[in-house]
């Protein structure tokens, strides 16, 4: 973790980034949770208008294009002047800079902070909520702050997990992260069927429903209770499968998640020992991974390099296993 908490951008509504993307993620949730009730019917896919849009097993749902358009409205009326990247809308380029927007700064005393700086403090007012390959706009040395605007980039699933969503399986969540090239700045996870919130701020720590959270403290694999999901790769897939017969019994258990967002976040909060996937778009871990970074946890992509949202894959979970 950072020794000192980074600035967030501070949008039109006096807001920082870290509760736009809490609302964002919750306006989402409030779409999905209202189609709740079609996911349990015998004909739920149809009622939610399952479909195909890219490969054989990469599905969307009526839903998730109503909930990414609820989140990214959130966003766009905070920050006009960042980049949006949302898994089914594609790219929005930043409308126009926002006159004084500014950063909070860094003193970790200001009362506004909405994540705790240190696992004893009780002051965090996070509310319990019931491959395009497109790179970020370059950075100038010389830029002004209206130009720096065009550095940030949100990513935004509406419903990672939406094969589960149609199949009437809860285990869902909406993800919203902001980066600034390289470096996360704010991630949310939000479960709407568990109504888990799944927060990080760079430097500023991870909390689960308002209260710090931490990576398992496993240290043998024997112990450890593993996840991971197929993706959308065949071979690949296989190939995974083909990992952990080679490591069993050499490890507890091991869980298919369906949702790599919520699968990652559960080894941020020690759910999951380790998780790992071999074929990832941007949106899916980009909150994600600063959820586990800043709770004390080992995030990297398959070949041990850092984890970033254009990683492609990713391996996160406790430091010692």
């Amino acid at each position: 973790m950072p020794a000192a908490p980074l600035p967030l951008p501070v949008g039109s509504d006096g807001a920082d980034a870290l509760a736009v993307a809490v609302r964002a993620a919750e306006a989402a949730a409030g779409v999905i949770r209202v189609r709740l009730p079609d996911t349990m019917a015998p004909d739920a896919r149809e009622r939610l208008g399952l479909a195909s849009k890219g490969g054989w097993n990469d599905r969307v749902t009526e839903v998730d294009l109503a909930a990414e358009s609820a989140a990214l409205a959130v966003i766009r009326a905070a920050f006009p002047g960042h980049r949006i990247v949302g898994e089914e809308s594609g790219a929005h380029a930043p409308l126009s800079p926002v006159q004084g927007e500014t950063s909070l700064p860094r003193s970790p005393d200001r009362g506004e902070n909405p994540l705790p700086l240190s696992p004893d403090r009780g002051e965090n007012p996070l509310p319990l909520s019931p491959d395009r390959g497109e790179n970020p706009l370059p950075l100038s040395p010389d830029r002004g702050e209206n130009e720096r605007e065009g550095a940030y980039e949100w990513w935004l699933d509406p419903i990672d997990g939406t094969r589960n969503f149609a199949s009437g399986l809860p285990h869902v969540c909406v993800s919203v992260a902001l980066w600034d090239g390289d470096e996360p700045l704010a991630g949310v996870l939000l479960d709407p069927i568990r109504n888990e919130t799944f927060a990080a701020a760079a430097g500023r720590g991870a909390s689960l429903n308002g209260a710090p959270a931490r990576v398992s403290s496993e240290t043998e694999l024997r112990e450890a209770l593993l996840g991971f999901d197929m993706g959308y790769k065949g071979p690949e897939g296989k190939l995974l499968l083909a990992a952990l017969a080679d490591l069993w019994p050499g490890f507890q258990s091991a869980r298919m998640m369906g949702s790599a967002a919520l699968g990652v976040a559960y080894a941020g909060c020690g759910r999951l020992d380790l998780y790992a996937h071999h074929y990832l778009q941007p949106w899916d871990i980009a909150a994600a991974i600063l959820f586990v970074r800043e709770a004390g946890g080992v995030v990297t992509d398959l070949r041990g390099g850092p984890a970033t949202p254009r990683s492609g894959s990713i391996a996160a979970g406790a430091p010692r296993i």
